[in-house]
């Protein structure tokens, strides 16, 4: 007596036919998903580009600067306070930011925009005005998603950024 082994040809097309059932419903999930990794990822970049900006003027005993776009999201960090010493492995460019092509960012002041939108950060890692005086305005980054997802990072005066991630709106 011979056992049959194996699926029907029967078989075989309802499960496949569940399979891509159950894919075309994931889908969304799957691209919400990958969309709010990439506003998370740009966050978390602008956190530790802001840390390391910090810690290097702390440990440097140099003045450290991050300049801030108010139009786009992108920043450059540059060592001894000029632009000619920018450090790219700290900065967002446009050309990186067009790895984000989904996110829309924005940047407001807690008072008047320092000029040019520079936070200089002096030796004790602190933010602080052109002529060495604690900082009082602020910068907050908000980044959101297609989706509606945002995440707001403020720069604290002690230099330290502060994140609140991933809020539903």
């Amino acid at each position: 007596m011979k056992v049959a082994r194996g699926m029907t040809m029967i078989e075989l097309m309802i499960t496949i036919a569940i399979v891509a059932l159950l894919m075309t419903m994931a889908a969304p999930m799957f691209t919400k998903m990958f969309t709010s990794s990439s506003g998370s990822q740009l966050v978390n970049q602008f956190a530790q580009d802001m840390a390391w900006v910090r810690n290097t003027a702390a440990t440097s005993d140099q003045t450290v600067t991050m300049t801030l776009s108010t139009s786009t999201c992108t920043w450059t960090a540059a060592a001894s306070g000029t632009a000619a010493n920018s450090v790219s492995a700290h900065s967002m460019t446009t050309a990186q930011l067009a790895n984000f092509p989904t996110l829309t960012c924005s940047l407001a002041w807690s008072g008047t925009a320092p000029t040019g939108n520079v936070l200089s950060f002096n030796t004790q890692g602190q933010v602080t005005t052109s002529s060495g005086a604690n900082a009082t305005s602020l910068p907050t980054l908000t980044v959101q998603t297609a989706q509606g997802q945002t995440w707001t990072v403020t720069v604290l005066a002690s230099g330290s950024a502060l994140v609140n991630s991933g809020t539903a709106q």
